[in-house]
C-alpha cells in the first residue's frame, strides 16, 4: 500500500478491474495529447506540437509499465507517474501558448477526476491540490517571468480546446461507468452463484444431519435391547467369569451409545440446528440425573463421586436443562475417565454472574502446552491417551460450543499429576429459592462412616432439605460404608453394587440424590410416605424393548402391563388407573405424541397419569413436541436403569 488510497491489487479480480479502467483513461489522455500535437503541427507550431507529442508518448509508456509490473505498488506508482507527466506537459505547454491566456491549464481539471477514478478519494484530494498548484504557477509565471508565446490562441482554437476538454471529461465518466457496471454485473453473478452454493451446502448439511439422526435412531433401537438385557443380566446370579464377560458387554455397549450421542450432537452443531430452550427445571435434580449415570463406573474404579450443592442454590431456575445435563455429563465423564484414584467433586453454587458448575478431579492433569487444543474436535491429550481411555474426542468441543450458545465459557485449571478443575457459569434466571421439605424442617441428622468429601456432599443435601447436621443425639443417623449404626433410626448410605444390610430403616445409594434421600427420610419420620405399589403402563411396539422395560420395572419393584400402540394405551387408561405411563413415540396405529395429547384432553384431572416419553429419537423437535403434548419426562433409548430410577424418584417425590 502507498500513501494514497488504492484497492488491494493482490486480489486478481480487483487487479483486472483496476487495469481495465487505467487502460481506458490513459488511452483517452493519449488521444487528447495526440489531437493537440497534430493540430498544432498542422498550424505550424512545432514547439507546442512536440510538447503534446511527448505527453502522448508518456501516457503509452506509463500504460506499458502498469500492465507489465507484477507489484501492486508498481502499478500505483505508474498511475502517479502518468498524472505527473500529464501535469508537466500541461504546465510547459501553457508557457509556450500564452501562459495565463493559454488553453492548456484548463485541462488540469481532468487530473483530479482521473485520480478519483483510479486512486479513490485521497488520491483525488491530493491531485486536486497539485492541479491547483500547477495552474497557480502558470498564472504567476505570466506576471513574474513572462515568456514570448509561440502563439496566442484565437477564438476557434479556444473553442476547439473547450470542446476537447468536455469530450475528455465525458469520456472519463462513460469509461468508468462502463467498467463499473461490467464488474457490478459480474459480482452479482458471483453473488448468485455463492447463494446457490450456500443453499446447496445447507441442503447437504440438512441431509447429513437427517441421515445421522435416522441412523442414530436405528442404532439406538437394537442397542436399547442389548444394554437393557445386559444390565439386568449383570444383576442376576452369575459366576465370576460370566459376570466379567457380561460387564464387558455392558461397558462396550455404553461406549457405543456415547459415541453415537457425540457424533449426533457434533453433526447438529455443524449444521447449526441446536436451539436453546428456556424452561423451568430443578438444577439439583438435573445434576442428580448426571451423577447417577457415572456412579457405577466411579465405584468400579474406586473413585469417590460426590456433589456439593450450596444452600443458596435455588430450587427452580429458568434455562435449558437438557444442555446443562449434556455439559455436566461430558465434564463428569471426563473427570471419572481420567481419574484412577481419589475423588471427583461436583459443585454447583450461585455467583454474582449466574450459577457456577465446577468439576474437580484428582486425575492425571493436563500439561500446560496441551490446554490450547483441549476444546478442538477429535483432540485428546495425545495418541496414547486415546488408546488408553478411549472416546471420540468430541465431548469437550461440544460442551464448549453449547456453553458459547449460552454466553458462557468453560475454564480449565490443571496441574499434571494432581488433577484438573473445569468450571463455567450458567446464566439462569432464578424462579424459586426455598428447597426445604416441610416435614423434615428442623430435624437433626448425624453422619458416620463417610470420607471428608462424601460427608460434605451428603451434608449439603441434608441442609437443603431443611435438616441440621449434628454430631450428637440426632433424630436419624446416616451411615456410610465405613461405619456402623451408633443408634436408631438409621439409614444406610451404600455405593452401587453394595448389598443392603439388615437392621436399617432404609438405604440410599451414593452419590446421594435429593429425591431418594427425601423419600428415605420421610419413610423414617412418616412411614406411609414411602409405600408405592401402582402398576405402570408400558406403551412399546418392539418386543425386545418391552421385555427390557418389564424387567427393569421388576427390578425397581413395580408391576407393569404392556400395550403395543397409542390407541391401546388410550383404551387401557379409559378402563383402568395407571399413575405412570412409559410412552414410546414411534408406533403404528397411533404414535406417542397423539396418544399423549388425547390422554391429556380426554381423561379427567384426577385420573391423569405421569407420562414419561421413551424414544430412540434424539431430535430436539421430537422432545419438544412430546412435552408440548403433555409429557412430564423424557428418556432416550437405550434406557439405563439409573435413568429410569431417577424418573420414578422424581415422580414419587411430586406425588
Amino acid at each position: 500500500m502507498t500513501f494514497l488510497e488504492n484497492p488491494d491489487l493482490r486480489d486478481p479480480q480487483a487487479r483486472r478491474a483496476f487495469l481495465e479502467r487505467l487502460k481506458r483513461l490513459l488511452l483517452i489522455a493519449f488521444a487528447g495529447f495526440a489531437f493537440f500535437s497534430l493540430r498544432n503541427a498542422l498550424l505550424g507550431y512545432p514547439i507546442t506540437s512536440g510538447i503534446n507529442a511527448l505527453g502522448a508518448v508518456s501516457m503509452l509508456i506509463c500504460l506499458a509499465l502498469a500492465t507489465t509490473t507484477r507489484s501492486a505498488n508498481g502499478i500505483v506508482l505508474a498511475v502517479h507517474a502518468a498524472l505527473l507527466c500529464a501535469a508537466l506537459t500541461l504546465g510547459v505547454a501553457s508557457v509556450y501558448t500564452g501562459q495565463s491566456l493559454a488553453v492548456a491549464p484548463w485541462f488540469a481539471a481532468s487530473l483530479p477526476l482521473f485520480a478519483c477514478f483510479q486512486l479513490g478519494v485521497r488520491g483525488a484530494v491530493t491531485w486536486t491540490i497539485l492541479s491547483v498548484l500547477v495552474v497557480f504557477v502558470v498564472h504567476l509565471s505570466g506576471t513574474l517571468c513572462p515568456v514570448p508565446p509561440e502563439f496566442i490562441p484565437r477564438r476557434w482554437e479556444l473553442f476547439s480546446g473547450q470542446l476537447v476538454l468536455m469530450l475528455i471529461v465525458v469520456a472519463f465518466g462513460i469509461s468508468f461507468r462502463m467498467v463499473s457496471e461490467r464488474y457490478v454485473h459480474r459480482l452479482q453473478d458471483q453473488a448468485e452463484e455463492l447463494e446457490i452454493s450456500r443453499d446447496e451446502a445447507l441442503a447437504a448439511a440438512r441431509i447429513k444431519a437427517q441421515f445421522v439422526a435416522t441412523m442414530s435412531h436405528e442404532i439406538r433401537t437394537p442397542l436399547a435391547g442389548v444394554m437393557g438385557m445386559t444390565e439386568i443380566l449383570a444383576q442376576s446370579q452369575l459366576s465370576p467369569e460370566q459376570r466379567e464377560m457380561v460387564e464387558a458387554v455392558l461397558k462396550s455397549s455404553q461406549l457405543l451409545r456415547s459415541v453415537v450421542d457425540d457424533i449426533l450432537d457434533f453433526s447438529k452443531l455443524e449444521a447449526r440446528s441446536v436451539a436453546l430452550e428456556q424452561l423451568a427445571f430443578s438444577p439439583e435434580d438435573a445434576l442428580d440425573d448426571v451423577l447417577e449415570l457415572f456412579a457405577l463406573t466411579a465405584r468400579d474404579k474406586g473413585v469417590q463421586l460426590t456433589a456439593v450443592l450450596s444452600p443458596q442454590l435455588p430450587s427452580s431456575v429458568e434455562g435449558d436443562s437438557l444442555r446443562f445435563r449434556q455439559i455436566a455429563s461430558n465434564l463428569v465423564s471426563n473427570a471419572v475417565k481420567f481419574t484412577s484414584q481419589g475423588s471427583v467433586v461436583v459443585r454447583l453454587e450461585p455467583t454474582d454472574r449466574g450459577f457456577r458448575l465446577s468439576v474437580t478431579d484428582t486425575g492425571v492433569g493436563i500439561p500446560l502446552e496441551q490446554l490450547g487444543n483441549l476444546f478442538q474436535p477429535f483432540e485428546q491429550l495425545d495418541s496414547s491417551t486415546t488408546r488408553r481411555y478411549g472416546g471420540t474426542g468430541l465431548g469437550l468441543a461440544i460442551s464448549q460450543h453449547l456453553a458459547g450458545l449460552m454466553g458462557a465459557r468453560i475454564e480449565v485449571a490443571s496441574q499434571p499429576g494432581r488433577g484438573s478443575t473445569f468450571s463455567l457459569v450458567f446464566p439462569w434466571k432464578e424462579l424459586a429459592r426455598d428447597s426445604t421439605t416441610a416435614a423434615l424442617r428442623g430435624k437433626k441428622a448425624g453422619l458416620v462412616g463417610l470420607g471428608a468429601m462424601a460427608a460434605e456432599g451428603v451434608a449439603s443435601r441434608l441442609t437443603r432439605l431443611g435438616l441440621t447436621v449434628v454430631t450428637e443425639s440426632p433424630d436419624v443417623w446416616l451411615v456410610g460404608p465405613d461405619g456402623t449404626a451408633p443408634g436408631s433410626p438409621s439409614l444406610q448410605l451404600r455405593w452401587p453394587g453394595r448389598k443392603e444390610l439388615q437392621g436399617y430403616a432404609g438405604s440410599v445409594w451414593m452419590p446421594v440424590r435429593r429425591s431418594a434421600l427425601e423419600l428415605a427420610l420421610l419413610a423414617v419420620f412418616e412411614p406411609r410416605a414411602g409405600a408405592h405399589t401402582e402398576t405402570v403402563l408400558i406403551v412399546e411396539d418392539t418386543l425386545i424393548n418391552q421385555k427390557v422395560l418389564v424387567r427393569m420395572l421388576s427390578r425397581l419393584g413395580y408391576p407393569s402391563r404392556v400395550v403395543e400402540d397409542g390407541a391401546q394405551a388410550l383404551a387401557s387408561l379409559r378402563e383402568n388407573d395407571y399413575p405412570m405411563v412409559l410412552m414410546d413415540i414411534h408406533m403404528p396405529v397411533m404414535d406417542g405424541v397423539e396418544a399423549t395429547r388425547r390422554i391429556r384432553a380426554e381423561l379427567p384431572t384426577e385420573r391423569q397419569p405421569y407420562i414419561c416419553a421413551v424414544s430412540a429419537s434424539s431430535h430436539q423437535e421430537q422432545r419438544e413436541e412430546m412435552f408440548a403434548a403433555g409429557a412430564n419426562a423424557f428418556i432416550g433409548k437405550p434406557v439405563a436403569l439409573a435413568e429410569l430410577r431417577a424418573v420414578f424418584q422424581r415422580w414419587q417425590s411430586k406425588a
